[in-house]
């Protein structure tokens, strides 16, 4: 029995050793001979049997590949055009008379905190609404940006009212400098922040989720709400960053639904996410100073402790910027219109605001206008797409997208992307999809987006299109930068074919 066992295991000891058996393993020599004669049936030798397993994996893609969907191609072709589009671009003075209004989108108003509070408590909304034609640009589709003011040295006077002076005893001080005079209240006043944080507070009120408004500035501190005095005239410097701090969270808690902008990389604006704003567009010193602050941090001795890096805050966060206070306009476009596109482009403006309307009927300014518009914001397109020349009713059609964006900055809000389906000129199916625009950020990002089609739409073929609706309206209110637009705003991107 036990020799039995040793030879069913194939390890007889003493045994002389099988052709093709390995010591320790059974290998049953007929089985073998039985492989070997079937390859040699097929005239392979076993390492031609190894080389030709590629060759089989090929065969089967191949076949997969012919027996697969057909597949329609996209190719966008961009457009070099001005885009006048939601959230970027111009922002003109509110105060201005309307004019040229196809030429932008936004538009730039400051409040003084004596316009606004006349008496403790009672605020004048309506006044500044008129002053700056809120209603009126509302209705012509125009977002505002506005800006809190204590001290603005054009004024020629005192920007706090006059029963808050009284209250805080004349706490601050008189100044003239080159952009004029004024008042600079001290901002470490205990009377001065309380009563901040309730004006803040009505501010918050009014206009927080208020659809007119896309952004708030925070100003308040320093000449025309900057966050900078001029110290060479005598005026203190900024308070400390613990009193920054409580006027920052004044903005924080009465606009918390509204995206916040402040001039310099602030910590604060650093642990927020905030966008920035620059006031010195056009000023080569002041410009290249500023997007040192949000590159390297703080090494003035007036902000060195308050600043750090934000040299990509752009990303989440709008960047702006206003033509240099003081300065003619129009003298500053004509003689530094290379030096303000390079700004535009190092800063990665969305906006540039509180250009006077009336610029744009100049036509030796217009090309000007035009090349700087063109480097600010987002420009989207689609580079191009794929998707199945056919499909069955019922079924989801699944585009690869390959999207553009030839601008500075990304579009920030989320709008939808709708895909849609159109026949004799009518939209008869279309559908949100989950792409995230403020994800676009300049350059290329694929994103596979899809469109349900139901399963009782009438069979034959039909337009693929795309659009970016304003989710105000529900209609396409982007223009993207490529040819196809129809006239309802979607781009036309190709044919699909659907049958049951």
């Amino acid at each position: 029995m036990r020799n039995w066992l040793k030879l069913s295991k194939g390890k007889v000891r003493g045994a002389p050793r099988a052709k093709g058996m390995r010591v320790g393993r059974h290998v049953n020599p007929i089985k073998r001979s039985q492989r070997v004669q079937r390859m040699n049936n097929f005239g392979v030798e076993k390492a031609r049997y190894l080389l030709i397993l590629p060759l089989l994996l090929a065969a089967i893609f191949f076949v997969s590949a012919i027996r697969g969907p057909r597949m329609n191609k996209m190719q966008g072709r961009p457009v070099e055009e001005v885009l006048v589009n939601p959230m970027m671009g111009w922002a003109v003075d509110a105060a201005a008379p309307p004019a040229n209004q196809g030429d932008y989108s936004m538009v730039y108003a400051e409040v003084s905190w004596r316009e606004l509070e006349t008496e403790p408590g009672v605020y004048d909304f309506e006044a500044f609404e008129r002053r700056v034609q809120m209603d009126k640009w509302a209705a012509l589709g125009k977002k505002m940006v506005i800006r809190f003011v204590m001290d603005c040295p054009q004024s020629q006077g005192i920007d706090i009212p006059d029963w808050l002076y009284d209250e805080t005893g004349g706490d601050g001080e008189w100044y003239t400098t080159q952009e004029g005079s004024g008042f600079s209240p001290d901002y470490t006043n205990r009377t001065l922040i309380d009563r901040h944080y309730l004006v803040l507070e009505a501010l918050g009120r009014r206009y927080d989720s208020d659809q007119r408004i896309a952004w708030v500035e925070l100003g308040s501190l320093g000449h025309d709400g900057s966050w900078r005095v001029d110290r060479a005239e005598g005026v203190d410097s900024l308070p400390l960053s613990d009193i920054v701090t409580e006027y920052v969270w004044h903005y924080t808690r009465a606009f918390p639904n509204t995206r916040l902008l402040m001039s310099r990389p602030f910590s604060e604006a650093h642990l927020l996410g905030l966008g920035l704003y620059n006031d010195n567009l056009g000023d080569e010193d002041k410009s290249w100073e500023w997007l040192d602050f949000v590159r390297f941090g703080g090494y003035d001795d007036q902000l060195s402790a308050m600043l750090r890096p934000m040299e990509d805050f752009w990303k989440q966060g709008a960047s702006v910027a206003h033509l240099d206070r003081g300065q003619d306009q129009a003298g500053l476009l004509r003689e530094k219109d290379e030096q303000i596109l390079r700004q535009i482009k190092e800063g990665h403006l969305s906006i540039v605001a509180g250009l006077d309307p009336a610029l744009f009927s100049d036509p030796e300014l217009k090309e000007a206008l035009d090349r700087a518009a063109q480097s600010m914001g987002y420009r989207l397109w689609v580079l191009n797409a794929k998707w199945p020349r056919s499909l069955r009713a019922g079924y989801r059609l699944r585009v690869e997208t390959l999207w553009r964006n030839d601008g500075s900055a990304p579009m920030y809000e989320n709008w939808p992307v709708e895909l849609s389906l159109v026949r004799d000129g009518e939209v008869v199916v279309k559908q949100n999809t989950d792409l995230k625009t403020c994800e676009l950020l300049p350059g290329e990002r694929e994103r596979l987006i899809s469109l349900d089609i139901p399963s009782d739409l009438e069979e034959g073929g039909y337009t693929l299109c795309v659009a970016i609706l304003d989710p105000e309206t529900g209609q396409p209110g982007v223009r993207l930068a490529m040819e196809g637009a129809r006239e309802d705003g979607r781009y036309e991107m190709g044919q699909v074919e659907i049958f049951h």
